[in-house]
């Protein structure tokens, strides 16, 4: 394809890394949180794992970004285990979810910490991590249940984003004023990644301590590879949105048990 050709900028350059807990081998994990700690005003991260449970350096490393910084995962039912019939199973999806939400409230405290919310006429309205949850259906018929789309993606893309914001969001003093999370335009190509991954890892503890996992690091500054992965950008986030609390996370069974449960089974989620 002649799109590709080009002089020594326009080469794409590939690292590969592997990850085996058992034998004490990181090189992956180690790989993705040290170029997650290279983040700038103005560029912009991406996380997308299937099953959303990223280790604490990866979470730390993600909370860095704020408002330029964004987790996706599936929604309940978009969860590869969502309709499992068993009894223990059937439960699975809650507890990625309550993963996911524990996150996005971090973010939150983390960012109302950084803005010294507790003075002043009211709390601010502040730029966070954005936990983005994708989910997509197909209605079958009117006696037939809707057809769920399973979400699998995963990866880590950066790049320079269009709408990046500074690391230290302006403060609003009005008391109507709430936190929220504002994240660049990933759904409208604003991102224009010059890095990239592709392989098995699903950047959780399974993936880092229990697992063998192979994954490429893809580096470049060719046009047209760099448009290629905006748009794959644009087309993971088109049926994603903020997770938020409904009704249902905070009903008793969530709050006593699933939740609890979750951080007890980490480790093998």
């Amino acid at each position: 394809d002649d799109s590709w050709a080009g002089g020594e900028h326009e080469r794409a350059y590939v690292f590969p890394s592997i990850e085996y807990g058992w034998c004490g081998l990181h090189l992956d994990s180690e790989a993705v949180v040290d170029t997650l700690s290279l983040q700038n005003p103005t560029s912009a991260a991406l996380l997308a794992a299937g099953y959303m449970n990223p280790t604490r350096p990866i979470v730390e490393a993600m909370l860095k970004w704020g408002s330029n910084g964004a987790f996706l995962g599936g929604a309940l039912d978009a969860n590869g285990w969502y309709g499992a019939s068993g009894l223990i199973t059937r439960h699975v999806p809650s507890l990625y979810r309550s993963r996911m939400l524990e996150i996005d409230e971090e973010a939150k405290k983390r960012a109302a910490e950084i803005a010294g919310i507790g003075g002043g006429d009211g709390p601010p309205s502040i730029a966070t991590l954005s936990v983005l949850e994708w989910s997509r259906s197909e209605e079958k018929g009117e006696a037939e249940d809707a057809i769920h789309w399973s979400f699998h993606a995963k990866g880590l893309w950066i790049g320079e984003s269009s709408s990046s914001s500074s690391s230290s969001p302006p403060l609003s003093s009005s008391p109507a004023s709430t936190i929220q999370s504002p994240s660049p335009s990933f759904r409208g190509g604003g991102m224009r990644p010059f890095l990239t991954t592709a392989g098995s890892s699903n950047y959780n503890f399974r993936s880092v301590h229990r697992d063998l996992e192979v994954q490429a690091f893809i580096i470049t500054s060719n046009p047209a590879l760099r448009h290629t992965l905006s748009q794959e950008v644009v087309d993971l986030c088109a049926n994603a949105k903020s997770v938020r609390i409904c009704a249902e996370d905070k009903s008793l069974f969530q709050s006593l048990i699933i939740r609890p449960i979750a951080r007890l089974v980490a480790s093998v989620l």
